[in-house]
């Protein structure tokens, strides 16, 4: 068609134009050539090439191509090396022209393709789309672009209508292949969307802010964090949220940290509410780089620890009153941290343990349970103490006597876990507790004893009173009928055994006075220096009439002349009752030696004769109250039963030992022995 059949129509132009893109692609050696560009030269070479094809100016195309420089081989080459598909339909929507290319893509020869209908080439539903496209276009005379898919892969086309004189009789189109970028594509939009997913799920707080803190970015978790919605945010910069003190200490960190590095360590902040209230945040920042490597952007995951930072105060706060309660109680405690090792590490006390033992605690902080007390080696108290810490043992109390070098006693112990893989050790000296438990235990018993005894000694004494008491009245009614009768013989007689009685009943009240005394705490204990040989010398002159009756020889043997350290009035009761009771279990004839010693820092007295003696089984009878023992002596004399009773308790008052030796028949040794101190 020419120029003068369509005035708008100028094919030289369009060869003009192409031939000069080319004289560009060959000036640039081979360097890549943009694909716009490709496609642009493209379509202009193939215009030019169907508009003389269908105005049969071949050789004026040539003549042209000539005159341009542009070799007709070089269009063909262009054409078939291209990676763009061009075609041209007639208005039947049959194919007149297609690009080498299309032999490839289709799988037929062109021969077999052109002329062809689109169903004849196409899949019954894409063909369809194609012809609904190529008609409008042909009806409407616009350009159109469309993607579609074919065999599994994604092309998309440009299409335009021909126009012959003035109409559009025909349409053309090249066609690129974009399935790569379409795959690309799909795969960013589908990890947007996981992106977008993962985003929204989070239940941290996200942010993405410029590097001159332009917020850019955040999710929902963030936004109801600060009360402020996603628009909101977007007009506001990063240090509009943040309290001024946190600014220069947050600068430190992107300097410091996130330019650096690429992140930052996990660190604490504050944030002010869209209601301006302020609250703690937890956070981590990362840097986000361009192509050129250089930062355009940060974005932080950010965690609201309001209630973190409550519990923590609140566990504070319960620490400080356990410590207060600890450090207040009256009770020892100790703690202790069971190590992987099974080693019992002491970590901590209160100070009532540092009074306890005397030990401050601090020199024992880091030991294990044996190096700080190690006479517990060897003892289950480790292996108790670390079940508890384990959890394998529950709650342990106990008492324990320790005793090293450093201290001693006896404590009540309660073990109990405090946390994992620790325990406290309470625990409180309960020496004067035990030691009055064994004072009070001793003194029942003592009172039991002495109950018993009460009932049994007053029997004794009813028994021992009565007896002299009958002689005393029956004598008396004797003495008054004899007075009558002035029988003098017989007086003497009966007055002589009333004398007797009577002073019997008097040396039994004055050792029931004496003893009683003892027991009451009335007899007070008066330890003196005085001459013991001489006090021995003067009971036996005192007893010598008794022994002379019987005529019986009493000599004293005393070793030593210095004076003794004891009370004089207790010794001197305790010698008249001994060598009283020889002279009363001495036949006639008989012999009694007082004699004494020092030996080993005591004063040793023995009162021997050589008696009637006692029988082995009565001899453990002596010296108790609850035994009524009392025989008649050799004389038949009678004794009150407490004398040897009071002789033990006044030995005693001196912490001395009173025993007997005797064997019947033989004779006895009545021995007792008192400490010389001063």
């Amino acid at each position: 068609m020419s120029s003068e059949n369509n005035s708008s129509y100028q094919p030289f132009s369009f060869r003009q134009k192409a031939g000069e893109l080319i004289k560009s692609v060959l000036k640039k050696n081979g360097t890549f050539l943009a694909e716009d560009e490709i496609l642009k030269l493209t379509h202009e070479l193939e215009l030019a090439r169907i508009e003389s094809d269908l105005h049969g100016n071949e050789q004026e195309i040539i003549a042209n191509n000539d005159q341009y420089g542009i070799p007709e081989e070089l269009f063909r080459q262009f054409l078939e090396n291209s990676p763009v598909y061009i075609f041209f339909k007639d208005e039947n929507i049959r194919s007149i022209y297609l690009s080498p290319n299309y032999e490839e893509l289709l799988g037929k020869p062109l021969n077999e393709l052109l002329g062809k209908s689109m169903n004849e080439i196409f899949p019954s539903a894409l063909a369809a789309e194609m012809i609904a496209n190529d008609l409008k276009i042909l009806k409407e005379g616009k350009k159109i672009i469309v993607e579609e898919e074919f065999n599994g892969r994604y092309f998309s086309t440009i299409k335009f209508p021909v126009r012959i004189k003035g109409k559009p009789d025909l349409l053309a189109g090249f066609t690129t292949d974009i399935t790569e970028s379409q795959r690309s594509r799909l795969a960013l939009i589908k990890s947007e969307a996981k992106y977008r997913k993962l985003h929204e799920s989070m239940r941290d707080g996200f942010v993405y802010v410029s590097m001159e803190g332009t917020i850019l970015e955040s999710n929902t978790v963030y936004q109801e964090m600060l009360g402020y919605t996603h628009p909101e945010l977007e007009k506001m910069s990063y240090f509009d949220i943040t309290p001024e003190k946190w600014h220069d200490p947050e600068n430190r960190i992107v300097a410091e940290h996130i330019l650096p590095q690429g992140f930052s360590p996990v660190y604490e902040k504050e944030y002010r509410r869209k209601d301006g209230t302020v609250f703690p945040v937890e956070l981590r920042t990362f840097l986000i780089k361009n192509d050129e490597n250089m930062p355009c952007g940060m974005w932080a995951i950010v965690r609201d620890i309001t209630e973190r930072k409550k519990v923590v105060e609140a566990l504070r706060a319960s620490e400080e009153k356990f410590k207060s309660i600890v450090e207040s109680s009256p009770s020892a405690m100790y703690f202790y941290r069971l190590q992987n090792d099974k080693r019992l590490i002491l970590t901590g006390a209160n100070s009532a343990a540092d009074k306890t033992i005397g030990i401050a605690h601090q020199t024992l902080i880091g030991k294990t349970l044996e190096e700080a007390f190690p006479n517990l080696v060897g003892t289950e108290i480790p292996e108790i103490y670390k079940k508890v810490a384990a959890g394998t043992l529950n709650h342990q109390s106990f008492e324990i006597e320790y005793k090293d070098d450093r201290f001693a006693g006896i404590y009540s112990v309660s073990v109990f876990k405090t946390g994992t893989n620790t325990i406290a050790v309470s625990f409180n000296d309960i020496s004067y507790k035990k030691k009055t438990e064994e004072i009070l235990r001793q003194n029942e018993a003592r009172l039991i004893e002495l109950n018993s005894t009460k009932d049994k000694f007053f029997s004794i004494i009813a028994h021992d009173l009565k007896s002299p008491f009958t002689a005393i009245l029956g004598f008396s009614n004797l003495l008054a009928t004899q007075v009558q009768n002035k029988n003098l013989d017989d007086i003497q007689v009966y007055t002589d055994n009333i004398l007797q009685a009577s002073h019997r009943v008097l040396d039994l009240l004055n050792n029931i006075q004496e003893w009683s005394g003892t027991q009451t705490g009335r007899l007070n204990f008066k330890p003196t220096l005085f001459n013991f040989e001489a006090l021995v010398n003067g009971t036996v002159q005192l007893l010598k009439n008794n022994a002379y009756e019987k005529s019986i020889f009493i000599k004293s043997e005393i070793s030593f002349s210095e004076p003794i350290f004891a009370d004089k009035a207790m010794i001197n009761t305790v010698l008249r009752n001994l060598v009283n009771n020889a002279i009363k279990f001495t036949n006639r004839g008989g012999e009694i030696v007082v004699s004494a010693a020092i030996q080993q820092n005591e004063v040793l007295v023995v009162v021997a004769d050589n008696g009637v003696g006692i029988p082995k089984q009565d001899i453990y009878k002596l010296f108790r109250i609850d035994q009524n023992y009392s025989t008649p002596g050799t004389n038949n004399e009678k004794g009150t039963g407490l004398g040897l009773i009071l002789c033990k308790e006044f030995v005693e008052k001196h912490e001395g030992k009173i025993w007997v030796e005797s064997e019947e028949g033989q004779g006895s040794r009545f021995c007792f022995s008192i400490p010389t101190k001063k």
